[in-house]
């Protein structure tokens, strides 16, 4: 932008109509901003008088006429359109969300889980284990591990901060 040449009020108005803009100058316009008092001054009076008219905007809109003569029946269809697709939307989106809580919540629930089975060991222990269906793991110093069902699901978790990796769990063929 030429500084030069344009009016400082004219040049506060560009930058403020591009200040949300995705490509603004931004090292362009802290320049133009300090090379002269007046462009700080005249930028913050495009800035209030920005702020002012969208505070009135309301009563602006409701002295204006409404000119609509002729023209109200052709709005309707289209005014229509925008709320469909957002009830569309919104109901897929949360088909989606029932689905997929459905998908996470199932199995946690499922009939047959025997509930959760919780063995640890201390710090200086370890702990071979064997399962209900059959399949063993060995558990090293200072470990928890939580079993669900029939070793399906397992969660391991370290207990002691020189706790050694937890150990593994092997089916039963």
């Amino acid at each position: 932008m030429d500084a030069t040449t344009q009016d400082p009020i004219d040049t506060a108005a560009a930058w403020h109509a591009r200040i949300d803009s995705p490509d603004m100058d931004w090292a362009g316009f802290g320049d133009w901003l300090a090379a002269d008092p007046s462009h700080r001054t005249a930028y913050d009076s495009i800035a209030l008088l920005d702020a002012e008219i969208g505070a009135a905007a309301p009563a602006i809109t409701a002295l204006l006429p409404a000119n609509d003569d002729g023209v109200a029946d052709a709005q309707p269809a289209v005014a229509a359109r925008p709320t469909r697709w957002r009830w569309m939307a919104a109901g897929t989106g949360g088909a989606l969300a029932a689905g997929l809580a459905l998908l996470l919540v199932a199995p946690a629930v499922t009939p047959g889980d025997s509930g959760v089975q919780t063995y640890a060991t201390g710090p200086g222990e370890t702990r071979a284990v064997t399962l209900a269906d059959g399949s063993a793991m060995q558990l090293d110093r200072g470990s928890r591990v939580s079993v669900s069902g029939a070793a399906r699901r397992s969660s391991k978790s370290r207990t002691a901060p020189q706790a050694s990796p937890c150990g593994t769990i092997r089916r039963a063929r």
